[in-house]
């Protein structure tokens, strides 16, 4: 099915570009140094697809115990965020409103992933794959950033968050290779012992 091969290599691209994509500024947001980054745009894509594909069976995609309680956390969110802009006004409406859907979009890989493994479930040797190429390219990039003064963009603050980029300098520590200053090292944490593990399994 076309809408199967589109949605998987859409979470392919995302799964790739997460990590790995410097994060440049996109568009930025008045009121806070956190801008909209393309990666942002990939996921409400993918997004998109996704809902179309899941659409006739939203059913029974709601019904699971994981995905209620997942609405119900951004239920409750939705409920605060309405509360804090009506009632006590004490949050900037736009502020507020786009950090309700990072909380939604940091959930939005977890559907995707869920459903493109239950549609096909040799489709996890594909995204096996993806993460081993993510593993390399950070190690390689990670090597050349403190070895050969390779560039790295980073959002730790406001003046950082501009896209600006930083070279590592004696002393200090090898920053988190294309991504936030702590992303792709908290992913390195996470992967790494699935991938080991998988190496004597699969």
């Amino acid at each position: 099915m076309l809408l199967e091969s589109i949605l998987k290599y859409f979470v392919g691209a995302m799964v790739l570009a997460v990590p790995l994509y410097p994060k440049f500024p996109f568009i930025k947001i008045p009121g806070t140094f956190v801008s909209v980054r393309l990666e942002d745009v990939l996921i409400a894509f993918t997004f998109i697809i996704w809902i179309t594909y899941v659409f006739p069976k939203l059913k029974s995609i709601l019904s699971g115990k994981i995905i209620r309680s997942i609405f119900l956390f951004l239920s409750a969110g939705f409920v605060s965020l309405f509360a804090a802009i009506f009632i006590t006004e004490t949050v900037i409406p736009h502020i507020g409103v786009l950090h309700w859907l990072r909380r939604v979009e940091y959930f939005l890989p977890l559907l995707f992933g869920y459903t493109v493994i239950k549609m096909r479930r040799d489709n996890i040797y594909f995204y096996l794959n993806l993460f081993l190429i993510i593993v390399v390219v950070s190690f390689i990039y990670g090597y050349g950033q403190k070895n050969f003064n390779w560039p790295i963009i980073i959002t730790q603050n406001l003046e950082y968050s501009k896209g600006v980029a930083l070279r590592w300098t004696p002393g200090s520590h090898i920053n988190a290779n294309f991504a936030g200053h702590y992303d792709l090292a908290t992913f390195l944490v996470l992967i790494m012992p699935l991938l080991i593990t998988a190496f004597f399994i699969l």
